[in-house]
């Protein structure tokens, strides 16, 4: 007698089969049984408009990033998926920001998004993704309100503008009780931007903290403004001891060119992130920009920090640039996370995956991390554990001179006068 065979329905399959919650056979995740798809990331960045050169270094460290991740055999707990950096083009314009990240939250592929290299566009690009609910992981905007609204889908890795601030007020002070130059009388002079008005008022309020006279506290249009000859002849005339601001490179080399027609001297010039610590800023202005200060995410003359020796090497070579700018710890903050999230609880489900980015915590070099304290989030979604560089430019090159410990350089302070630069 023969025996019957069990015929297996659609119904009895999918009950038992694939449909459980993405299981293949024995439990295991289906997309380890074939080809598995990209991880896509959406990212927002100004490719053209007047923060072009900000956003397209930014997509380019992106791409390097997921390139590294790839060759390391990519996502390795969804099958060796490739990490895939799909751009759009903000223009510069928060509106348009928030028109590009509709687009790409519409491509449901696209696991996260990112950006944006200006935090106006930061603001609108996080409360498109709160309500589309999909995670959106900043590692270059830094104004605090972006975080501050109780949003549950919005993540920074990187710094605020008030603790860059603070961090570089605070070496001036430390650097005046060390050397005995103390600096007395200080002014303030940012770009008229979202980050500029951001900045300064960060730098007025520990200004006066540590006990420094704001002489000025002043923002400029960055749009039409190419003369600073009554700024800087109202600081010298004042006797000025420390000018540092938010400048866009163009405006950082202006000012600079500026302060030595008008024999301007003094202790130290400083900008917070922006063009200060852009890597032209040095180039274009030779032994002029000696000494300069600046306060940033990262520098590529520093010790003590696991995976930099291996990442700058590789970034040197394919975006043909002698100096890191800031964007590099972006694009090796928010990659890092999503591949520990995703190694941990490999998804392609956004909600899935934003639980998992709630328990991320990285350390320092992990997944090409270069965070240099690690990455861990406080109840605001912040890095709690982020800290900032003090960089000082010396022969084209930016070195660190602080915090001591990633320190290459000892910082020179006051800043010689110019006719000994």
């Amino acid at each position: 007698m023969k025996k019957k065979s069990k015929k297996i329905t659609r119904r009895t399959f999918l009950k038992t089969g694939l449909a459980a919650g993405g299981l293949g056979v024995f439990g295991v995740p289906a997309f380890l049984h074939a080809q598995p798809k990209e991880v896509k990331i959406g990212l927002l960045a100004p490719l053209t408009g007047s923060s072009a050169y900000w956003g397209q270094s930014t997509f380019k460290i992106f791409e390097l990033a997921a390139k590294m991740a790839n060759e390391e055999g990519g996502i390795k707990s969804m099958g060796g998926a490739k990490i895939r950096v799909v751009v759009a083009d903000t223009e510069t314009k928060p509106e348009v920001a928030g028109i590009q990240a509709e687009k790409l939250v519409a491509d449901k592929d696209i696991l996260m998004l990112t950006g944006t290299n200006m935090s106006a566009a930061g603001m609108v690009v996080s409360q498109v993704a709160e309500r589309s609910r999909i995670c959106f992981i900043t590692g270059t905007d830094m104004v605090p309100e972006i975080t501050l609204r109780g949003f549950q889908y919005t993540y920074r890795t990187c710094a605020l503008w008030s603790s860059l601030s603070r961090d570089m007020v605070y070496f001036a002070r430390d650097m005046g009780e060390k050397t005995g130059t103390r600096v007395k009388r200080m002014a303030i002079l940012c770009e008229n931007s979202y980050s500029g008005t951001q900045v300064g008022e960060s730098l007025a309020k520990y200004g006066k903290e540590v006990g420094f006279e704001i002489v000025d506290h002043s923002t400029y249009d960055a749009g039409t403004t190419r003369d600073f000859t009554g700024y800087i002849s109202r600081y010298k005339k004042a006797d000025v001891n420390f000018l540092v601001g938010h400048y866009r490179p163009q405006d950082a080399v202006l000012i600079t060119r500026t302060t030595k027609e008008l024999n301007f001297n003094p202790y130290a010039s400083a900008g917070i992130a922006g063009g200060v610590v852009m890597i032209e800023f040095g180039p274009l202005l030779g032994k002029d920009s000696n000494y300069f200060l600046g306060a940033t995410g990262i520098t590529d003359e520093a010790k003590n920090i696991p995976a930099l020796d291996k990442i700058i090497p590789r970034y040197k070579k394919e975006l043909n640039v002698k100096t890191a700018d800031p964007s590099l710890a972006g694009g090796f903050g928010v990659v890092p996370v999503l591949r520990a999230a995703l190694e941990k609880s490999p998804t392609y489900d956004r909600e899935a995956f934003k639980n998992a980015v709630d328990k991320v915590e990285v350390k320092a070099g992990e997944y090409n991390n270069l965070q240099i304290e690690g990455i861990k989030w406080d109840s605001h979604h912040d890095n709690v554990l982020c800290k900032s560089f003090v960089v000082q430019w010396v022969d084209n090159a930016m070195y660190a001179v602080g915090p001591e410990q990633y320190a290459v350089r000892k910082p020179v302070w006051p800043r010689p006068t110019w006719d000994k630069i």
